[in-house]
């Protein structure tokens, strides 16, 4: 099975800085891999998982699509806490982490 979220939100931004955050996500998510196209400016989220059996229970689809969420989440509130706060990019992702734990989105 292959999942992937796309987005145009922030990728007319600085492309260094999307790609260094994007790098930093990339190290925290072991599930899927961020992308970034300098194209389209567009940042993808792809995860893949390997099927046994040939076929998936609805709550282990359901969990790859809520955790494919939560990541763009992440991304999402990541990215708007470095474009438009400037705040570095180890910071806003540990402060966007603690602000999803706090909402109970992510563990």
């Amino acid at each position: 099975m292959y999942l992937t979220a796309e987005t145009k939100s922030f990728g007319k931004q600085d492309e260094l800085k999307i790609l260094q955050l994007l790098n930093y996500l990339n190290g925290w998510s072991h599930y899927g891999i961020f992308t970034y196209s300098s194209e389209y400016k567009t940042i993808m989220y792809e995860q893949t998982h390997f099927c046994r059996q040939f076929c998936y229970t609805k709550e282990e689809i359901y969990d790859f699509i809520y955790g494919m969420t939560k990541r763009m989440g992440l991304y999402y509130q990541s990215a708007d806490l470095i474009f438009n706060n400037n705040i570095p990019i180890v910071e806003a992702v540990n402060n966007a982490k603690f602000n999803l734990k706090k909402e109970k989105i992510i563990n």
